[in-house]
């Protein structure tokens, strides 16, 4: 048996310690909402949520990596550096293999690719962009012939075709590596469990907007695309208008990442009281 020290070393947060990861992660919730939103959903028991890996230093928690069995790697650290480099390599060396992406701030991304020493396929760099100002008000709809809702489970297939461009343009690395049925169930997963704003015409939908994890004080936002030959007229704006009519309504705090050289979207999101305020980075170390 391995007896661990009770502090100062990185290791599985224990149960006992739920009410000190919570508060160690709500002080940097907006840069971490979809491992919030894991913690808040089960309180980090569910193997299946993922690992809550975390350092026990002299004042507490100081630092967590949040490690699912996908190979998906969250690091919320402190000023970007890690106590204890060999011991957070030891705890994670069952990870190397199966790496498939290193998610978060980019100093702690940074520091997380010092941890695993493998070469990665690819980095995407954003901007973590926040809005805390509410009031932003609904899409107007009457008189347009522009509808802007939110989408149920029922409006699958109708979303489906506007998130498999979205897919395409936004998110994978690789094109031909598309999976339609992986697309449709996250869409579906989505649907149930995020707030999805569309905006249509009689003719279908061209744009949509959503909800990519709800913890405890923020939403992110996420999947916000709009058919090309629809663009700069508004529509997006517009649904991410409506979406955000939603969030404030329930006093909820949003927050963003954008990739930096996509100016019209930066504008767009300035125009709707968003502000920079952090690098964000993805490293994939598996082509997506």
């Amino acid at each position: 048996m391995i007896l661990f020290p009770a502090r100062n070393r990185w290791r599985p947060v224990r149960r006992s310690q739920t009410k000190e990861l919570h508060a160690f992660l709500v002080q940097r919730e907006s840069r971490c909402v979809t491992v919030t939103e894991r913690l808040k959903k089960d309180g980090g028991r569910s193997a299946g949520s993922g690992r809550f890996i975390v350092y026990d230093g002299p004042s507490g928690i100081e630092a967590c990596v949040f490690v699912t069995a996908h190979g998906f790697v969250y690091p919320i650290l402190s000023d970007g550096k890690v106590p204890d480099l060999r011991g957070l390599r030891l705890i994670l060396a069952g990870v190397r293999n199966k790496l498939f992406c290193v998610m978060g701030t980019r100093r702690d991304v940074l520091t997380m690719e010092a941890v695993f020493i493998r070469p990665p396929v690819a980095h995407v760099s954003y901007f973590l962009m926040e809005r805390q100002v509410p009031a932003i008000p609904a899409a107007p709809t009457p008189g347009s012939s522009v509808r802007y809702r939110v989408a149920t489970l029922g409006d699958a297939e109708s979303v489906f075709p506007v998130q498999r461009l979205y897919e395409l343009e936004e998110v994978l690395l690789d094109p031909d590596t598309f999976d339609a049925a992986s697309c449709m169930k996250q869409l579906k997963a989505s649907l149930r469990n995020q707030l999805v704003y569309v905006a249509e015409t009689r003719t279908g939908i061209l744009a949509k907007a959503q909800t990519n994890a709800r913890g405890y004080g923020w939403d992110q936002i996420g999947g916000v695309f709009t058919r090309e030959s629809y663009r700069s007229q508004g529509i997006g704006r517009n649904v991410m208008r409506a979406l955000l009519a939603d969030t404030d309504a329930d006093e909820r705090r949003t927050c963003l990442f954008v990739k930096k050289h996509n100016e019209p979207a930066l504008r767009m999101y300035r125009s709707l009281q968003y502000t920079t305020t952090d690098e964000f980075r993805i490293t994939y170390y598996q082509n997506v």
